[in-house]
């Protein structure tokens, strides 16, 4: 019985240690991954604001008072309607947690815009396992880790409407 225990809290000691380790290699790419990715902080800025860092103050800096403001439960969103542009502000953090392009003036740092197709996406971005039909078009969504999202809103006609980017 003792040789059964001593197997049992080896192997228990062994899986705690194993997934300690396993936390801290993986968690580092998984939990912080704009600290790894030095691609994504290019990837996630729209017009010099970089979602997860920015203030209200960066909006306000950047395009001036927005022209309507919504207080939410959680958020503070920030609508520009002239630049096709609409930020949500954390309450709690106070950082920019979602963007959104609403403008064939602006694009993504690889180049998609609103108007532009499914295949530029695709060529762009690559195959994703993200696509939800809908019933005014399609959904696709690219993710990096467990925090940013970039989200592609398509019409039937497999064309752009709107930009998503936003962290969890």
């Amino acid at each position: 019985m003792k040789k059964l225990l001593w197997v049992l809290s080896s192997f228990g000691l062994l899986c705690l240690v194993g997934g300690v380790a396993a936390l801290v290699f993986f968690g580092i790419r998984m939990l912080k991954p704009e600290m790894v990715d030095t691609g994504l902080q290019k990837e996630m800025t729209v017009l010099g604001v970089t979602l997860g860092t920015a203030t209200e103050a960066d909006l306000v800096a950047r395009f001036g008072p927005a022209q309507q403001v919504k207080q939410e439960t959680l958020s503070t969103v920030h609508v520009y309607t002239e630049q096709g542009l609409m930020f949500r502000v954390d309450k709690k953090s106070g950082k920019l947690i979602w963007q959104e392009i609403n403008s064939e003036a602006h694009a993504t740092a690889r180049g998609i815009r609103p108007g532009s197709t499914y295949d530029q996406i695709l060529n762009a971005y690559g195959a994703t396992k993200y696509v939800t039909m809908l019933p005014t078009g399609s959904r696709v969504r690219y993710k990096w880790g467990t925090a940013f999202s970039l989200e592609f809103w398509l019409n039937k006609a497999q064309r752009v409407e709107k930009i998503a980017f936003y962290h969890a």
